[in-house]
């Protein structure tokens, strides 16, 4: 397996751990679900040489990624932090 493929394969898993290996989402996270499904089918079948071979291919997996990171971009959100002082 090649390390590109792996990597994104290999987060996906991650995420089938976060979300449990039976199909329930864990965390209730239908957007995160969805777009694990979208690189899963946006990978599928994509021979790793022919993703450096070939510019078109390459160009289409690489928008496809482009728009789930968008997405993904948004569904992160920054908790506000509490500000501990330890003077008296």
């Amino acid at each position: 397996m090649d390390n590109l493929t792996g990597d994104i394969e290999g987060a996906c898993a991650e995420n089938e751990i976060t979300m449990g290996r039976s199909g329930k989402n864990i965390a209730d996270d239908k957007e995160l679900k969805t777009l694990v499904g979208k690189a899963k089918d946006l990978l599928k079948g994509v021979d790793p040489e022919i993703l450096r071979d070939d510019e078109a291919a390459r160009q289409q997996v690489h928008a496809g990624m482009a728009e789930i990171k968008e997405t993904l971009d948004k569904l992160v959100v920054e908790r506000p932090t509490r500000m501990i002082s330890f003077e008296d």
